[in-house]
């Protein structure tokens, strides 16, 4: 009994696992300039590759860093993203002094 129910608990993992939330964020920089950048918090998650993350993506922010956004994309136009199976959330922000004429 004891062996049957360590695989149905390793069966178990196993099929968690392949239904685990998995997101990739991929930058297409089509300007020919600066370096798209992707931060979580104090954290860099990106400076230009693909990011995947194996779980939810709360509160990252994404800009093209041009050499005058500061390291929340001050001064930038910029993407505000939550990504989370069901449900997923992104807007476009102007942090000032950048604004729309």
């Amino acid at each position: 009994m004891f062996n049957f129910l360590a695989y149905a608990a390793i069966v178990g993992v196993a099929v968690g696992k392949v239904h685990a939330e998995t997101h990739t964020v991929h930058f297409t920089n089509l300007c020919g300039f600066g370096t798209p950048t992707l931060i979580q918090g104090l954290n860099v998650l990106s400076t230009g590759g693909d990011h995947t993350i194996n779980g939810e993506l709360h509160g990252a922010i994404a800009y093209l860093q041009t050499g005058g956004c500061g390291f929340n994309g001050e001064g930038c136009t910029l993407v505000e993203l939550s990504l989370k199976n069901g449900f997923s959330s992104a807007d476009l922000s102007l942090i000032p002094p950048t604004r729309f004429p």
